[in-house]
């Protein structure tokens, strides 16, 4: 196994003055999102052809267009009030950002309420987000965090946000559950498996189904409990929209997936090892979508949709099919089409992908298009 850059040995030295193990979220943190040797702090993270790995954003426009049809509605339930807020969370370099304020255009009257609000912590992500919307510069606003943003009436926007908090591992002995560590020795990184110590822990484990052998591992994410907090308390009427990818409960903890959910990214190889090259490259594990619903309900959210990218999108687009039924023949329909059936592919994103949105302090309880054809939201979850 290779040892660690220097800057990230540096890092751990200071997060571990006592030689003692992290637990995987502590070392996430680290490797993720430490100011000078994080992945994601580097600025460095790109998707795509040229990149680590595909999103949709990736694919062009369509995807921020379609979303857009699902945001209108939202301000229209609402009750169209002004100023109204799209906050964006996780927006790398502010692509999705960009092909949305350029859409937006089609809506004069939300154009006029419009503020797009970024949450983002790395100056280096700011930096190239800046750039990317110089162009609208008198309807953006930067944020570090929550504490600075409280917004009356928005949306709460992200694509792949959830998936990227950090997470814990636990693995199954036969007898009972323990945390999977991470500990330096003989000048690498590696595993140890201790009794889990943390009660927010030990009370999120007891929740699960016990695996049928030993040796079966998988991911506890507590974060996402902190991050809904802090965000309901900077929402006071809204919704949150998210994309991710991830299962419900009873399909996340199926016997049959006995290592997990945990997968690295570099350059669209996908391995399996994250205490290898820290910093160099993307660790993230899929979403418990089961979970997620009932943390945010702790907070105040109610549920409103739950449904994969395949049926939200033709439920969300279909004032945008209308428009396009039978003149898809210049080259630029042609582009936009081949890019919406990839979308919705079942075996590249339409599947993949999960749409879920929550609302706070909204009286329309109007169904949202793009939930149309996933009515029982709940039960969906095992709720």
């Amino acid at each position: 196994m290779k040892s660690p850059n220097p800057e990230f040995t540096a890092a751990w030295a200071e997060q571990t003055p006592d030689r003692s193990s992290l637990s995987f979220s502590d070392y996430l943190r680290l490797a993720l999102y430490h100011p000078k040797c994080g992945y994601y702090a580097q600025g460095s993270r790109a998707v795509g052809t040229g990149g680590d790995f595909y999103t949709n954003v990736s694919i062009g426009p369509v995807f921020a267009e379609i979303v857009l049809e699902q945001v209108v509605e939202m301000w229209r339930q609402l009750g169209s009030p002004t100023p109204f807020y799209l906050i964006e969370q996780g927006a790398h370099y502010g692509q999705f950002a960009a092909d949305f304020l350029s859409l937006v255009s089609q809506h004069p009257e939300l154009t006029l309420a419009l503020r797009y609000a970024l949450i983002e912590p790395l100056p280096a992500l700011e930096e190239r987000q800046r750039t990317a919307l110089a162009a609208w510069a008198d309807r953006t606003e930067w944020h570090a965090n929550f504490s600075t943003l409280r917004v009356a009436n928005g949306v709460h926007w992200s694509n792949e946000l959830v998936d990227a908090l950090p997470f814990d591992l636990i693995e199954w002995n036969g007898e009972r559950w323990q945390e999977r560590r991470v500990i330096w020795q003989d000048s690498h990184l590696t595993w140890v498996n201790e009794e889990i110590a943390d009660p927010e822990l030990r009370a999120a484990v007891a929740e699960l189904p016990s695996p049928p052998e030993a040796g079966y591992q998988t991911e506890i994410r507590l974060s996402q409990r902190a991050w809904l907090q802090e965000l309901a308390g900077s929402l006071a009427r809204g919704f949150v929209l998210l994309c991710d990818y991830g299962y419900p409960r009873d399909v996340y903890y199926q016997p049959s997936r006995r290592e997990g959910t945990l997968y690295c990214y570099e350059r669209h190889r996908r391995t399996t090892d994250p205490l290898e090259s820290p910093g160099q490259k993307d660790i993230s594990a899929h979403v418990d979508f089961s979970a997620l619903a009932q943390d945010a309900a702790a907070v105040g959210f109610q549920l409103r949709g739950f449904t994969d990218q395949h049926h939200f999108i033709v439920g969300a687009a279909e004032a945008r099919l209308r428009e396009r039924e039978g003149r898809i023949h210049t080259e630029t329909d042609q582009r936009w089409l081949k890019s919406f059936r990839t979308l919705l592919h079942p075996e590249l994103m339409g599947t993949q992908f999960k749409f879920m949105a929550f609302a706070k302090n909204v009286r329309d309880s109007t169904m949202l298009s793009g939930f149309r054809f996933q009515p029982d939201a709940a039960r969906a979850l095992g709720q």
